[in-house]
């Protein structure tokens, strides 16, 4: 089921929006975004909000904020010259299966674009076949220190 509804737009920074995609950040990722975690989701969220340089986020919203993704100049998995990368992609579990994930995914790669960069990439452990279907390469496994395995995956703009 798709979203008429949907909007996807750059993060704003607004206090209501940073508050929500945070929570959801610290639910997607608790060990690093929750309370022993090393991240600041808000802090996070503020850095892609602020400007024409990367980190670049956005935000989609169904009259509320239900995901946000970001792009980064590097990320776990990244060779040195490998940029810009796909960030903090999460949707709101209630939300998905409704292409929201694609369209924020489809919002960075078009930021990725019209910032002049002609490759992007992004390390997943879960959303391999979202990337897949928008017809990304996988490119390397990548381990982390909790032996997990992850995906790097590249797509050609």
């Amino acid at each position: 089921m798709r979203c008429d509804n949907l909007a996807v737009t750059r993060l704003t920074g607004a206090g209501d929006e940073t508050s929500a995609l945070a929570a959801l950040m610290r639910m997607a990722w608790p060990t690093f975004y929750g309370n022993e975690g090393r991240g600041d989701a808000e802090a996070s969220l503020r850095r892609r909000a602020e400007g024409e340089a990367l980190p670049f986020g956005w935000v989609a919203r169904l009259g509320k904020p239900v995901g946000t993704i970001g792009l980064s100049t590097t990320s776990f998995g990244a060779a040195s010259d490998e940029a810009p990368w796909v960030i903090g992609l999460v949707v709101d579990p209630a939300e998905r299966g409704r292409g929201i994930g694609s369209a924020l995914v489809e919002a960075a790669e078009r930021g990725a674009r019209q910032a002049g960069f002609d490759r992007i990439y992004v390390t997943t452990q879960r959303a391999a076949p979202l990337f897949a279907r928008r017809d990304w390469k996988a490119l390397r496994e990548v381990t982390d220190d909790a032996g997990v395995s992850w995906a790097v995956m590249a797509l050609a703009l």
